[in-house]
């Protein structure tokens, strides 16, 4: 099967290199990372990216993969794990993403390519685990708050999906213990006649009266473009050459992209901005997030001022009796959209015990 893959190379590859594969499986992009055994702190040699929904037989796509890989850049990968956006099954080995129509199964995969070491995670603990790896540089604070030594953190991101994770403060492997959540598809918090008003349309938009609307539903890409068809149901915008590019291309990235240009585009981007940080403060305070939340996702890394916002900051904080608590929990912006691949190397390393000691202080100077 021929595959579109994009290519990204961050340190030249050195022939007969013994690696590892990641993989971080999400509803619009398939992304893969090739690291070095033994090689720490951990580097990303190169990353692969493919657009999920081309990809019918996920076994056969990442077999193909690792025999490209192998043979153009001379070097072995013996082991692999893989992040997927849906529930992972008991042992690790199955998972059916949520937003995909294929099936990710680690006995397949072991078959088609020889590999046997492979463990399968959600794509959100990936990025609890890859959280400590990166640099100050990609993590951008947009509320300082007072974070606290040794307790819990969280994360949330939204992208085709919306994604949620808590990093639970633990004395057992290397400090954390991070858990997978599906609470992205928990209900939408609505507090007014509007919101009341937004969750009727979408219901419309999935011609279902009584469809329990979900955060995902809100903070995604199809959420704006939810918001941007609403607006123009309920107020009169003028037209202008964004209204049809964004028709005509069923349009999330143009609305980020044009928050600044059309007025239309604007109150979708600042509403899209006050859900997030509701959503934000609910998890905050489900997961007593006191060591911090992270936001992550490719919304988040590509839109900073999505969180820079003055409705924001306000929303976040609109909480009658725990506004105190809230004031101390920091809001970090994750920028660097391979926090996955890190996140599923640490794990690969814990769950095949080469994971050093000396490793625990582990992000990058």
């Amino acid at each position: 099967m021929k595959l579109k893959v994009r290519q990204v190379l961050y340190q030249p590859f050195k022939p007969g290199t013994v690696c590892y594969l990641v993989g971080d499986i999400g509803g619009t992009n398939a992304n893969f990372g090739i690291f070095a055994n033994n090689q720490y702190p951990l580097i990303l040699l190169a990353s692969f990216h493919i657009h999920s929904r081309e990809i019918t037989d996920f076994s056969l796509i990442v077999a193909d993969l690792i025999k490209r890989i192998q043979t153009e850049h001379r070097i072995t990968i013996t082991r692999a794990c893989f992040g997927a956006a849906g529930v992972v099954d008991v042992h690790h080995e199955r998972a059916k993403p949520t937003n995909l129509d294929f099936l990710i199964d680690l006995m397949e995969l072991r078959t088609k390519t020889g590999i046997q070491t492979m463990v399968l995670i959600n794509d959100f603990q990936a990025v609890g685990f890859g959280i400590d790896y990166l640099p100050a540089e990609s993590l951008v604070v947009v509320i300082p708050g007072l974070p606290r030594a040794n307790a819990n953190k969280a994360a949330i991101g939204a992208g085709t999906g919306f994604g949620k994770c808590i990093m639970a403060h633990s004395s057992y492997r290397h400090g954390r213990l991070v858990l997978a959540s599906e609470g992205g598809h928990g209900d939408f918090a609505v507090q007014n006649e509007f919101d009341l008003a937004f969750v009727d349309f979408i219901r419309r938009q999935l011609n279902d009266a009584t469809a329990a609307i979900s955060w995902e539903d809100i903070l995604s890409g199809a959420g704006i473009m939810h918001l941007y068809r609403f607006l123009g149901e309920t107020k009169q915008y003028p037209p202008t050459t964004y209204t049809k590019k964004i028709e005509a291309d069923g349009g999330p990235d143009i609305i980020f992209a044009s928050w600044q240009y059309d007025k239309r585009c604007r109150d979708a981007y600042e509403l899209f901005s006050t859900y997030y940080a509701r959503a934000a403060k609910n998890f905050a305070l489900d997961a007593l997030a006191l060591g911090g939340l992270y936001i992550a996702g490719g919304i988040a890394a590509n839109n900073l001022d999505l969180f820079r916002l003055p409705g924001f900051g306000k929303e976040f904080l609109n909480c009658l009796k725990p506004q105190s608590l809230l004031e101390e929990i920091p809001v970090i912006v994750v920028t660097d959209y391979n926090v996955s691949l890190y996140g599923g190397a640490h794990f690969l390393l814990l769950f095949t015990g080469g994971l050093p000691q000396k490793n625990l202080n582990r992000r990058k100077q």
